[in-house]
């Protein structure tokens, strides 16, 4: 049967983790009860951290909707997503089979904005940097609790794209902590390539709705974060990109990223606490990109942005974040 899927809530999805532990100043100075005024950096970010909750207010809706694991079924999206679910595909953590209806929660990020809005990013556990046609974050549940696709299974995923089709995909699947955080950021995040390299596959069809379509076609082997792309090319030098900000954008609440100008391809620049910089030593020269920080200051959103054509031009480039409502702060997201 089909099922149509219905946005809801937006929700906080987790990229990467914290704990808590204080250190020093260092000469910086907390003034209690003041957020804005708060300078201190952390080793490691606490839990509490407002940068944390950024993705609360900005992430993507998620299509929810509920299938029978016992037969084969589709969900569907107004969008242009299917999601082919082959009967008694589904089972739970232990590897028992799931015969109860189970819940799927969809969030699908098809831009740049997107990828930020949710706090992503596009590069593998080995630092190669990827450009991304597709993403999603699958979560399917039965019971309260999370299930998974059996072992030799496998889902099928076809959504539509406006944009020019590309060849030479694979399927990505992330690696995440174990467990993985219930809300907030995951510092072990980073995607992997799945050996299959046979599974995407493009089609066109002037059928549908609204006349001419074309999209993609995968097979998925997990729930969760799964992702269609390319790596981009490793032969280019690289550089190291680093951003200043004000002393009060702290690694608590502040989280930057370089955005390629003409790839779907996002870099996080990590917090370096010794420096009290954001930075990131893989990113390629001579290419032309936005650096952006989102900030969060106790209910108070902050965004900067500076285009560069270079990351070797400069030993480190400034920003100064301005306030924004939550609604700017997307809009502008979604022009990159």
């Amino acid at each position: 049967m089909k099922k149509i899927l219905h946005l809801s809530m937006i929700f906080s999805l987790a990229v990467f983790s914290a704990c808590q532990k204080d250190l020093s100043s260092d000469g910086f100075v907390l003034y209690t009860g003041n957020s804005v005024n708060d300078t201190v950096w952390t080793s490691t970010i606490p839990l509490s951290a407002s940068v944390n909750n950024i993705a609360d207010s900005t992430g993507m809706d998620i299509l929810t909707g509920e299938f029978n694991p016992t037969v084969s079924d589709t969900v569907r999206s107004a969008s242009g997503l299917e999601i082919s679910i082959p009967a008694n595909t589904v089972v739970n953590l232990s590897g028992s089979p799931v015969t109860d209806k189970v819940k799927i929660e969809i969030s699908r990020l098809q831009t740049k904005g997107d990828l930020l809005r949710s706090l992503q990013s596009t590069t593998t556990d080995s630092r190669r940097i990827l450009e991304l046609i597709g993403t999603f974050f699958i979560r399917a549940s039965s019971g309260n609790q999370e299930v998974r696709i059996k072992q030799n299974g496998a889902i099928k995923i076809r959504f539509t794209d406006t944009a020019e089709l590309k060849t030479n995909l694979s399927v990505f699947t992330a690696i995440e902590s174990n467990p993985p955080p219930s809300w907030g950021l995951d510092s072990l995040f980073a995607w992997n390539r799945n050996p299959d390299t046979t599974t995407v596959k493009t089609w066109s069809n002037s059928s549908g709705p609204q006349g001419y379509n074309k999209g993609y076609e995968f097979l998925a082997k997990n729930f969760r974060w799964i992702s269609i792309g390319r790596y981009i090319d490793s032969s280019a030098a690289r550089t190291k990109l680093s951003v200043i900000l004000p002393p009060n954008y702290t690694n608590k609440n502040t989280i930057a990223f370089a955005v390629l100008k003409d790839k779907r391809s996002v870099i996080v620049l990590k917090a370096d606490f010794l420096s009290r910089t954001f930075a990131s030593a893989d990113v390629p020269v001579n290419t032309a990109m936005t650096i952006v920080s989102i900030s969060k200051i106790g209910s108070s959103f902050y965004l900067g942005s500076r285009s560069i054509t270079d990351a070797s031009s400069a030993p480190a480039f400034s920003i100064t974040p301005d306030k924004k409502t939550a609604k700017q702060l997307i809009d502008f997201l979604n022009t990159l």
